[in-house]
């Protein structure tokens, strides 16, 4: 393949495997990992996260305020804020992957294209596993106006049987692009719904029988519980083949891990879980970090 600028595209997909670790490490280091991308000889990559403690992400403009930080900090539910939009997810009993793709692989120039082309790997998944899945459709203004990701779909994400099996989102910045997203395997809403802070009159059953019909688990779709293996490697397969890049086993480079530790600095600040601005972003310059 060929990029549209006649560099060559990569041919690679780095598969980088990383033991169990906080939900503000996996932030900082997709972070990472699209600030390393923009600069030249960076070669795509493929992670699978497994967030210990459990956690709730936050999309990066959410207003924190609905969370109870109370009722997560008693469950020993850590609370983070993802560098992309969306709203809050649990991240436990789930699967979440991320890709990393520089500016030189060849993407469709609009963001719907985009967002297809990356997802495809996960479509194809779901095919190897006996699921056909397709893209949501419903618009920016219904996933807004609800505080859980699952209680909502748009066109980043996939559904099985008209129910939203895995939630996607992006970031771009010079050409560079990150997309991560996350499917449950367990039902965990009566849970998630407890962490999150109910608006005036809402009505506790209603809201958790919507959150739990608008989402199906891999677990209820599937009739059993594949394991970590099974999934990791149809998710492989899926991405090999619709990106066109060969997969193979690779480790962070020394400079991707510099820059990993300095952004989970910023990744764990008040400053940006709070985020009061809603429009900041975590941003390193050449010698020291800052914020954008």
């Amino acid at each position: 393949m060929v990029a549209p600028s006649g560099i060559e595209c990569p041919r690679t997909l780095r598969l980088i495997n990383l033991p169990p670790m906080s939900g503000f490490s996996h932030m900082a280091l997709d972070h990472a990992l699209l600030l390393c991308a923009r600069k030249g000889g960076f070669v795509p990559v493929l992670r699978f996260q497994s967030w210990e403690p459990p956690a709730v992400s936050l999309g990066r403009f959410q207003d924190i305020a609905e969370l109870d930080l109370e009722e997560c900090a008693a469950r020993g539910i850590d609370v983070v804020r993802r560098p992309t939009g969306g709203k809050a997810l649990l991240h436990l009993d789930d699967f979440t992957y991320s890709v990393i793709l520089p500016p030189t692989y060849p993407l469709p120039p609009d963001l719907p294209g985009c967002f297809r082309r990356i997802s495809g790997g996960i479509s194809r998944a779901l095919e190897k596993m006996g699921l056909h899945a397709t893209i949501g459709e419903e618009p920016g203004s219904a996933y807004r106006k609800r505080a859980a990701c699952f209680a909502s779909a748009n066109a980043a994400d996939l559904k099985v049987n008209g129910r939203k099996i895995c939630g996607s989102a992006q970031l771009r910045r010079k050409g560079a692009v990150l997309q991560h997203g996350t499917i449950y395997l367990r039902d965990r809403s009566a849970l998630f719904h407890r962490l999150l802070r109910q608006g005036p009159g809402e009505k506790v059953d209603e809201a958790l029988r919507e959150l739990s019909r608008s989402h199906i688990t891999l677990e209820e779709s599937l009739g059993r519980m594949p394991s970590r293996r099974e999934l990791e490697l149809a998710f492989i397969e899926g991405f090999q083949e619709e990106l066109e890049l060969e997969v193979t086993d690779s480790e962070l480079t020394p400079a991707e891990q510099d820059v990993w530790k300095k952004m989970e600095i910023l990744y764990r600040s008040p400053e940006w879980m709070l985020n009061r601005e809603r429009r900041m972003e975590p941003e390193l310059e050449e010698t020291t970090f800052t914020w954008a």
